[in-house]
């Protein structure tokens, strides 16, 4: 809105260029590759070479974990803004409640000039709350679509690692049939060779890239397609429960790993666990670990190991603790052996899903 006694406020325009500039990379780098990766899985299976598919997820996962650094230092400024505005609408209440008795006739209340200057001061005071109150929605708006194409990437990233694991532990099930270790019969009757004669992860390294999910979506979005109550669909997912139906792949996936476990086969899980974890004092001193939620608060990230899964290769999951130390949301649980999707997904529920 055009302003009479202030000039329009430039911080949404500056704010927008850059936001505008990460949206570009975003699409333009890292949400393309990972759409090609994600398509040629989907349409051909598992690649010859994993290794050089793990390390362009991992090179991807590095990119966003930068484009993600770069977002996070404007999510604090739509609350920064919000405490001038709050001390300017305390000013306008406090000059609204002054008595100020008008001089007419001459010699009794005050000067009409001095009257007209408490006027201005507060259209001056509504036109400063006016304009910082648009900049904070316009902020919150703006922020909304680079969260929005970074959860959207990040999820898909996070479905080609569960492809890759998927693929590696059809390697080893040949690996397995080749050596010896087991015979044909004994995966049939192990649940690892359907009735086609092919192993069971066959079609779901596919199916792995295929589905959508619920990870991107905002609380009142999951609400809307489950039914569930906003404050319902927050619990379960503060409980790292994973409220979309056609999601059964890393249920399906733990299923063959829980049975390969217990052959009791050496070596599975050098070569089905390759998740890249990090010391203490690396993750004490790396402020990707750290992450300010829109609330203000700030909260430290920790990944943990899901206790049911199995040791050849665990499930692992990220969650956010308070100031107190105190478990306050749950990422997904995921074979990724990414530190960063693990992070950028919980970091993705900060902004989000919590009030």
């Amino acid at each position: 809105m055009p302003y009479v006694n202030i000039p329009e406020s430039q911080i949404l325009p500056a704010i927008a260029k850059i936001l505008g500039k990460v949206e570009g990379e975003i699409t333009s780098k890292v949400q393309s590759e990972a759409f090609k990766m994600a398509t040629n899985i989907a349409s051909k299976g598992c690649p010859a070479s994993l290794g050089r598919l793990s390390n362009k997820v991992d090179g991807l996962n590095g990119g966003i974990s930068k484009i993600t650094n770069r977002i996070s230092k404007f999510q604090k400024l739509p609350k920064a803004l919000k405490a001038p505005v709050s001390g300017l609408k305390a000013a306008k209440k406090i000059i609204l409640a002054l008595p100020i008795p008008q001089a007419v006739p001459p010699g009794v209340g005050l000067p009409v000039n001095v009257t007209t200057k408490y006027a201005d001061l507060l259209h001056l005071l509504k036109e400063f709350i006016k304009q910082i109150s648009d900049d904070v929605e316009g902020l919150t708006l703006l922020l909304k679509l680079p969260s929005f194409s970074l959860s959207l990437v990040t999820r898909r990233l996070s479905k080609v690692s569960n492809a890759i694991k998927i693929c590696k532990v059809e390697n080893a099930l040949k690996d397995i049939l080749e050596k010896e270790e087991l015979t044909f019969e004994e995966m049939v009757e192990l649940g690892l060779i359907s009735d086609d004669g092919t192993f069971v992860t066959s079609n779901l390294s596919k199916r792995a890239v295929d589905l959508d999910t619920y990870g991107s979506l905002s609380v009142n979005e999951i609400s809307e397609k489950t039914g569930l109550s906003p404050d319902e669909v927050a619990k379960q997912l503060s409980d790292g429960k994973n409220l979309d139906p056609t999601d059964n792949i890393n249920d399906e996936l733990l299923d063959i790993l829980n049975k390969l476990e217990g052959t009791g086969l050496d070596g599975l899980r050098e070569l089905l666990d390759d998740f890249n974890a990090e010391d203490d004092t690396s993750v004490a001193d790396d402020d990707k670990y750290l992450h300010r939620g829109p609330n203000g608060e700030l909260y430290r990230l920790v990944i943990k190991i899901d206790p049911e899964s199995p040791s050849i290769a665990p499930r692992r999951f990220a969650v956010a603790l308070d100031s107190e130390g105190v478990e306050i949301l749950k990422g997904g649980k995921s074979f990724s052996s990414s530190v960063d999707i693990l992070l950028d997904e919980i970091k993705f529920r900060i902004d989000n899903q919590l009030p």
